[in-house]
């Protein structure tokens, strides 16, 4: 097996802003607001395949959470391929 991984996609790149710690507050409609709540960090994983966020609440009610996102390589679709008429198949076609 190649232990290369595979090239990055380039897409990718405009999520790199994302990487790093950042602060979580949390504000509710007839709430007064709060102080930051939380963290979440970002990272890139698997080779800069995918951005995984780590999220830590210090409200142990809250859920604690760890999304990834990646990219992935739409299969083309194949087309159908026309098919080609030659002047003899049409005189044949008119006349038949």
């Amino acid at each position: 097996m190649d232990p290369t991984p595979a090239p990055r996609p380039t897409a990718l790149a405009a999520l790199d802003a994302f990487v790093g710690e950042w602060s979580i507050a949390a504000r509710f409609p007839d709430a007064p607001p709060t102080g930051p709540a939380g963290r979440a960090v970002f990272a890139w994983d698997l080779g800069g395949q995918f951005l995984v966020q780590r999220v830590e609440i210090a409200d142990p009610a809250a859920p604690a959470s760890q999304p990834a996102s990646g990219s992935s390589r739409p299969t083309p679709t194949p087309r159908p391929t026309p098919r080609t008429t030659s002047t003899r198949e049409a005189s044949s076609a008119s006349t038949g």
